[in-house]
């Protein structure tokens, strides 16, 4: 069975913010790595989020 990665890299520190592991490559995969970032970096102004 295949698993899917997804991951959310901060290009100004160079480092892993985010990532999530699946067995599906759909939007949840993304959505759950962008939420994994916003929980390790917290909310900042300026930056993309999802609702």
């Amino acid at each position: 069975m295949p698993l899917y990665l997804a991951y959310v890299v901060d290009f100004g520190l160079r480092r892993l913010v985010g990532r999530a592991i699946a067995d599906h490559m759909r939007t949840e995969l993304v959505i759950d790595a962008l939420a994994a970032a916003e929980r390790t970096r917290g909310g900042r102004s300026g930056v993309a989020t999802t609702s």
